[in-house]
């Protein structure tokens, strides 16, 4: 047991001893984004119905933390959940495909809610960011691939912001791996169904390990250990393969795993995305009418074709449904926030859902998860075929997003809470200055 807690103990040692002095400006503006577009997607989600009933069941008039774009007060490891609840109820938070899931969201709620207890220097939370998330995504990788029916959210990424917090409160590195061992005894053992079924336990399961990653390093501080190389004995109990410990431990910054994520434009997961893409490039190629249409054919890798509900009950399950979202971006030309909001499902898009046929194949499957591609062939009633293939969704490595790109998602996320300069004024704070705590003062004065 001795030499399995010594590979716990050199990722504690490896996040006590990581600096951002000599870590690449490029590093610093990818994080930056990365903290812009995470905030953003929180504050877009504060209108979901569920968020707005936690708001209301965690006020507490002495508390001393409020999620970011609210001034309701509450305990900070609520604030944590709530913030972290609410980044995930969209489906438009930053991800990682190599290790799963959505490092960012898992971490960022936490920080937001430590920075506001004590006062710390722009240097030390921006370092505190990029560990936190490095720890997330490698952790989430040794858990890669997850067992059968297991969702991602909640299994792993409290030990990134368990690792965030320790190195914001510059614990030693029997402290941090305490945190980190701690949090994940505390992981969740989270259900994919409850997102293909709409239930929204789901959208808690981000916050859920805020709150757990913030409490662990408080109970580690308080002197509470962890078991003997207590993440991977916890967190191996969710993996299909075993967990990688091999993950933990190589060089930082060989690459780092925050240049190594992806943004999202549609508000629905990520495995639709390439889908959505590819059906728009038909579209921006040819004129099809609805009516003109025989057949879609959508060729993809397991995951995605295995999102193939054409009667979702909720925002939530059509988010997770392959044929809803292409059936939106069939007859609306684009995929919106406010078109997943619906009492039936239009019988516009069910009639397109009902000509669709999914298909894993090996062509797509292989090239997983370091591609997460689709083709869809649309085939007409005068027997024209259109096909488009798409190897990876915008927003990742071979086909960014912009800068320019990523402001106007953030501005409209953001513009229902906060005027045009206020909100141009925000991005400029965090995604160019990378100042977080400046970015919350900014956003406290305008509510």
């Amino acid at each position: 047991m001795t030499n399995r807690n010594s590979i716990e103990t050199d990722l504690a040692t490896l996040v006590v001893g990581f600096s951002i002095e000599s870590v690449d400006q490029a590093i610093l503006e990818r994080a930056a984004l990365t903290a812009a577009d995470t905030i953003g997607a929180i504050i877009g989600g504060l209108d979901d119905p569920t968020v707005q009933g936690l708001l209301t069941e965690f006020e507490q008039s002495t508390g001393t933390s409020n999620p970011i774009g609210t001034n309701i007060p509450m305990a900070p490891e609520h604030s944590a959940f709530v913030q972290g609840t609410a980044g995930t109820s969209l489906e438009l938070d930053e991800g990682h495909q190599f290790a799963g899931g959505h490092p960012a969201i898992h971490v960022l709620p936490a920080l937001i809610a430590a920075i506001q207890q004590n006062s710390y220097t722009s240097t030390e939370i921006q370092t505190a960011f990029i560990i936190g998330y490095e720890v997330a995504a490698r952790v989430g990788q040794a858990c890669a691939p997850l067992a059968d029916g297991y969702h991602p959210h909640g299994v792993w990424g409290g030990v990134g912001a368990a690792a965030a917090i320790s190195k914001l409160r510059q614990f030693d590195v029997a402290t941090t791996r305490a945190a980190m061992q701690i949090a994940a005894n505390n992981a969740q053992h989270t259900h994919f169904a409850a997102a293909t079924e709409g239930a929204t336990v789901r959208n808690t399961y981000a916050g859920m390990s805020n709150l757990t990653g913030y409490l662990a390093a408080r109970v580690a501080a308080a002197g509470v250990t962890g078991t003997v190389a207590g993440i991977e004995r916890h967190l191996s109990l969710a993996t299909a393969d075993g967990f990688d410990t091999t993950a933990l431990t190589r060089s930082i910054g060989d690459p780092f795993e925050i240049e190594r994520g992806y943004f999202k434009q549609y508000p629905a997961c990520r495995f639709t995305h390439a889908a959505i893409d590819a059906m728009a490039a038909i579209q921006a190629s040819n004129t099809v009418s609805i009516d003109s249409i025989e057949d879609i054919t959508i060729e993809t890798y397991d995951a995605a074709a295995a999102l193939d509900s054409t009667t979702p009950s909720s925002a939530l399950a059509a988010r997770f449904s392959l044929p809803f979202t292409v059936a939106l971006q069939c007859v609306h030309g684009t995929v919106e926030k406010k078109a997943f909001y619906f009492d039936t499902v239009p019988d516009s898009l069910t009639s397109v859902m009902n000509i669709m046929t999914l298909a894993a194949t090996d062509e797509f499957e292989d090239r997983a998860p370091a591609e997460r591609g689709c083709r869809i062939t649309v085939t007409l009633t005068d027997g024209q075929k259109l096909s488009e293939t798409v190897s990876e969704a915008k927003g990742g490595h071979s086909n960014p997003f912009t800068a320019a790109e990523l402001q106007t998602k953030f501005t409209n996320l953001v513009s229902p809470l906060l005027d045009e300069g206020t909100s141009a004024r925000l991005w400029e704070v965090i995604a160019v200055d990378f100042d977080l705590h400046r970015g919350l003062t900014v956003m406290s004065s305008k509510l």
